[in-house]
């Protein structure tokens, strides 16, 4: 996830600017729209049992995290996180 934001996966700390969301939000709905596309092309899984986090797809945690750059932005707020 932190690969599509453009920032380092090894970092404790990190920020979106308000500057930096228009173009993060643009690559996160890139991702999420490869990734169902992805999904829609495999073939139909056994859904009778619990999905492990492990086996979630982008899409299913992209999109939380694009609600709160899309809120984000129209509140003129950075993103940070391990502050």
């Amino acid at each position: 996830m932190l690969d599509v934001l453009h920032k380092d996966r090894n970092a404790t700390q990190g920020i979106v600017t308000v500057e930096q969301l228009p173009d993060t939000i643009t690559r996160v709905r890139q991702a999420i729209a490869a990734d169902v596309a992805e999904q829609a092309s495999l073939p139909p899984g056994d859904n009778t049992e619990e999905t492990p986090d492990a086996d979630l797809s982008f899409h299913q945690r992209g999109l939380p995290l694009l609600e709160l750059l899309e809120r984000s932005l129209a509140e003129k707020t950075p993103v940070t996180w391990g502050v």
